[in-house]
């Protein structure tokens, strides 16, 4: 079931990309960009368990051409043809104009944050003197996005579990912040919200990982050694300044 899991994470993958928005957010961001998030997820949820729900019942006691194209297959059964070429038409303008544009502005949005803060190269944190933008982050983003593409073509599931690995290691380190923060630091006694739900949402999503392919998870485990050698180097860069600025 984890194993299951692990592979429909990517389905709701996109409900945190609202708190990269969050300092162009009008009023109170902390509980509008919250609500937000609390929103989509409910919506995504519910359209992902009425579809899958409804696919089944439609798909009882059948066989498929294709595991990649049962939905599909399901479509044309419900309502002929045009239905599954609607399907299809729909999803692929969902995944590749409205997906491809959410994924951009959030990864985009990030880049200009880090670097911002000095943790990536400052050229990042430009931004558009018209359309108020972080322009050379969004450039960078789909360069890099194509060069995926052209090299993923054939492996996509190997990307899949690379891109649910990275999300879900964010999530880790978001529950271990929360109980952190709230509990440790600010000395909260809601023990539901700052520690008891963290700690849940921690076990399952370390449960989760474990239970991904092996590639998956070297893949991720090299990407996180990279980056913290990337800290390292920045944290010693920071010290040489400020050793600098001593002498």
């Amino acid at each position: 079931m984890m194993q299951a899991v692990s592979i429909a994470v990517l389905s709701f993958l996109g409900f945190d990309a609202i708190s990269t928005l969050a300092e162009e957010t009008k009023g109170d961001a902390g509980r509008s960009v919250g609500r937000a998030a609390l929103i989509s997820l409910l919506v995504m949820g519910g359209i992902f368990v009425a579809q899958t729900w409804l696919a089944t019942d439609l798909a009882a006691g059948l066989g498929f051409t294709s595991a990649d194209s049962a939905f599909y297959e399901i479509a044309e059964i419900a309502g002929g043809s045009w239905l599954a070429s609607l399907t299809a038409i729909a999803t692929a303008l969902a995944w590749g104009v409205a997906v491809s544009i959410t994924s951009q502005a959030a990864v985009s949005r990030l880049l200009f944050g880090m670097a911002r803060d000095g943790r990536l190269p400052r050229v990042l944190a430009k931004v558009h003197p018209k359309y108020s933008t972080p322009y050379v982050s969004i450039y960078m983003v789909a360069v890099l996005s194509m060069i995926i593409c052209y090299f993923f073509i054939d492996t996509v599931d190997t990307l899949t579990s690379l891109v649910n690995f990275g999300a879900l290691s964010g999530f880790i380190l978001l529950h271990i912040t929360v109980i952190n923060y709230y509990w440790r630091r600010m000395k909260s006694r809601a023990i539901w919200r700052h520690l008891i739900t963290p700690v849940l949402g921690f076990s399952i999503t370390c449960t989760i990982m474990c239970n991904m392919g092996l590639e998956a998870q070297k893949l991720g485990c090299i990407w996180i050694v990279v980056g913290l050698c990337y800290l390292w180097a920045l944290n010693r860069k920071g010290l040489n300044l400020e050793l600098s600025k001593d002498i």
